[in-house]
């Protein structure tokens, strides 16, 4: 029975279109995107280096939501860390779970003072010897797409959050950057 649903259901729902969401983050939040159009992931220039975006689709019932992952570095590895946002009507700090070797430069005060007001539903890191992996997913940029009625909108991220969500890449990495110089011998 799988095999023939894998053979006859499309991987995306209908109307989907790889690279839209792309597209319209470039064109109203992120100028400096850089959109390839064919659905692979598109990128976007900062101090810090590369962010790369890529879409998840999220699929409910007659409708999806096409959700940007924004993630940078090099490669995922063993070691874990999340973040989020502690309080249940109004932010009151931030949570930092996983490895305390990946977790200790998040709790910078300097890292948590632009993350406490970017709206992220997921923030997550890995690393590994070779480097870290910077994954987060934010509340806007994103897509709706219903059937019944027929709705496409795209919710925007706004010129403050675009702004926070590029110094919070370059926060996090500039952290991990210093933490590894101070924890390297100098010869």
């Amino acid at each position: 029975m799988n095999a023939i649903r894998r053979f006859f259901v499309p991987d995306h729902p209908a109307g989907y279109v790889p690279g839209e969401l792309a597209r319209l983050i470039a064109e109203r939040d992120l100028p400096l995107v850089e959109c390839s159009g064919d659905g692979t992931p598109s990128s976007l220039r900062c101090k810090a280096g590369e962010i790369l975006l890529r879409e998840r689709v999220k699929r409910n019932f007659l409708q999806y939501t096409a959700i940007p992952v924004f993630t940078m570095g090099v490669a995922e590895g063993n070691l874990k860390a999340a973040v989020r946002h502690e309080g249940f009507a109004n932010r009151t700090g931030l949570e930092v779970t996983g490895d305390e070797e990946l977790a200790a430069p998040l709790r910078r005060p300097e890292v948590a003072e632009i993350l406490m007001p970017l709206d992220f539903t997921r923030l997550e890191l890995s690393g590994s010897p070779t480097g870290i992996h910077i994954e987060i997913e934010t509340f806007g940029a994103a897509q709706v797409i219903m059937r019944i009625p027929r709705v496409r909108r795209y919710v925007s991220l706004g010129k403050i959050q675009s702004q926070l969500l590029v110094r919070a890449f370059e926060a996090i990495a500039g952290s991990f950057s210093a933490a590894s110089m101070k924890s390297s011998p100098v010869n």
